[in-house]
């Protein structure tokens, strides 16, 4: 008698062999479109709630602050989930590239993780601010707080030190791009790196509690101010743009943004200046 189709060889080693295919594939392709299309929910919820901390810090009032501490402490976790995302950013795009979706990778983990970014640093350092304030208030709950301070101190660094990698990673993800030519695609391509590239070492250091400790503080500030020269001798009237439009807008985000990094370098040159 003979076997039914579904147990012959012919028929089930092809299927495992199918089966196990598509799990290798879903597992690399997992990390580069959840950053496409699911990341940006996350980013969303961490805005939202950046926006209420800003809200409360408006008129510093004592009870806006202690609600902030109370609610609102930042959390490791966060900051390593960035990292190991920001960590594989050169994996993650070297799949996209092989699948042909490298450009919608690029832009997406850019946006995603960039923001992010700024939003879990200016979040964390908000909190730390807040908390260095009522710590110093005279109020029936300071002892509480000056507990809260000194448990928090290994909290602090340790976030400093995440925020370090995550602007390593960022580094390297950077550096391979230019590496294989990826940048000089377009005008657009490499300003958008070297952009974020100057936002990220610029959040880390403007208001940063931690600054005259950080040793290398001089050296990343010189990073930036590197990277706006590039930045600013890009393509400075957008000559490479072939569309009117394009080439119109790219001007005048030009025109608007490049005012505003200016003044947060003369801000970060400032409080450099405060640690001598």
């Amino acid at each position: 008698m003979n076997k039914p189709f579904y147990k012959l060889k012919r028929f089930y080693i092809p299927c495992i062999i199918f089966i196990i295919i598509l799990a290798v594939l879903a597992k690399l392709l997992y990390s580069p479109l959840y950053t496409i299309y699911w990341e940006a929910n996350h980013r969303f919820e961490k805005k939202q709630e950046s926006k209420v901390i800003e809200k409360m810090t408006l008129d510093s009032i004592p009870k806006d602050m202690i609600k902030i501490v109370d609610d609102y402490q930042p959390k490791l976790k966060d900051f390593k989930d960035l990292n190991a995302k920001m960590q594989k950013a050169i994996f993650d795009f070297k799949v996209a590239k092989l699948f042909g979706f490298e450009d919608r990778y690029y832009k997406a983990s850019l946006q995603n993780y960039a923001k992010t970014f700024y939003l879990l640093v200016g979040n964390e350092r908000i909190f730390f601010r807040c908390l260095n304030l009522i710590s110093n208030l005279n109020s029936s709950e300071k002892q509480k707080y000056l507990s809260l301070r000194a448990s928090t101190k290994d909290l602090e660094k340790q976030i400093f030190k995440e925020e370090l990698n995550f602007i390593k990673h960022y580094d390297d993800f950077y550096n391979y791009l230019e590496s294989i030519g990826y940048l000089d695609k377009g005008t657009e391509y490499k300003n958008a790196a070297i952009y974020l590239k100057i936002s990220i070492l610029s959040s880390f250091l403007l208001y940063n509690n931690q600054l005259c400790s950080f040793e290398n503080r001089n050296l990343m500030f010189n990073q930036i101010k590197r990277s706006y020269t590039i930045f600013i001798n890009l393509d400075p009237d957008g000559s490479k743009f072939f569309d009117k439009t394009l080439k119109e807008n790219f001007r005048n985000y030009r025109k608007d943004i490049s005012p505003f990094l200016e003044d947060t370098i003369n801000k970060i040159q400032k409080a450099l200046d405060e640690c001598k």
